[in-house]
């Protein structure tokens, strides 16, 4: 429905998923997300970060896929033998496993359903797709690569514009369809644990909400979004449970909350943090614009 909220995937949600789930279970699954394509924000961006880290996933699993070569050393003449036959069956089916794994990660287009169903979603004809060559591929990337360089959250504590570009994009699409936004990502970028649930950035939330006048909610399970039969949604409560780093231990102090909510919601006013003045920068800087000129004149925000 054009009511509901629209949905970000982040590429750790993806990954945490291989070797997680059967095949059958990740086709199944991926066939649900397909399912929302009108609904589902994407960009090139996120393709490149599933397709970059999807290999770091497959030296484990092929780990775990090895021949399996017990000592007989311990046990009679009988117990050998019925051993010796159990293993060369145990390892006929883990070849099998082994051959699927391999054109998993050889021909990812035909044998991998998680690559497969990001390539479906990412393609021009998209209105919620951001390609580079998208007319909107400029001014998300310079208020991307501007948020960056001011350590605006959400990022990294690297040398990638990725989570920058994600939220600009996020916000545009919310901006222009009215629609609000739900998250799903299972590590610290977009949010903490508070109460023991996921809850997003007060930084990003008071954002959102100045510059679209919509909300955005952050989940880390895929089911909080998206309806999935119930042996599904037990499959994957079971892999954000075991393999998940959303698990933060701390929750947002209040008076970070308070102190983000008023520097954003009012714009025409500054809030001291324990000395430094922290000043609004939003909406996004154009590399040309009269914003941009004015914000270069003005002191730098200090890095964390």
């Amino acid at each position: 429905m054009a009511s509901d909220p629209l949905i970000f995937i982040d590429a750790n949600v993806f990954l945490n998923l291989y070797g997680q789930l059967t095949l059958e279970r990740i086709e199944a699954l991926m066939k649900k997300v397909t399912d929302e394509r009108d609904r589902i924000i994407v960009n090139e961006q996120l393709l490149m970060e599933v397709t970059k880290n999807r290999s770091q996933r497959f030296p484990g699993l092929q780990t775990q896929l090895g021949k399996v070569a017990p000592s007989l050393n311990f046990s009679d003449k009988g117990e050998r033998k019925a051993i010796t036959t159990s293993v060369r069956a145990v390892n006929q089916h883990l070849e099998k496993a082994r051959r699927a794994l391999e054109k998993m990660i050889e021909n990812p287009a035909t044998h991998d359903a998680i690559y497969r169903a990001i390539v479906d979603l990412v393609r021009p004809d998209n209105t919620l797709c951001l390609m580079r060559d998208s007319a909107e591929y400029a001014p998300v990337f310079a208020a991307a690569q501007h948020r960056y360089l001011m350590h605006y959250p959400p990022r990294k504590n690297d040398e990638s514009y990725g989570d920058a570009l994600h939220w600009e994009w996020v916000v545009h699409c919310a901006a222009e369809l009215g629609r609000d936004v739900s998250i799903v990502s299972q590590d610290e970028d977009f949010g903490a644990k508070r109460g023991g649930k996921p809850a997003i950035n007060e930084f990003l939330s008071a954002e959102f909400t100045r510059r679209t006048k919509r909300t955005v909610t952050l989940y880390n399970r895929l089911q909080d979004v998206i309806p999935l039969p119930a042996t599904l949604a037990e499959a994957e409560k079971a892999v954000v449970r075991q393999g998940s780093p959303f698990d933060f231990g701390r929750d947002i102090g209040n008076e970070a909350i308070q102190a983000a909510r008023a520097y954003i919601l009012r714009p025409n006013s500054t809030v001291v943090v324990g000395g430094p003045i922290y000043r609004p920068l939003w909406p996004p800087l154009s590399p040309t614009g009269e914003t941009a000129k004015e914000a270069a004149e003005a002191p730098e925000t200090p890095e964390d």
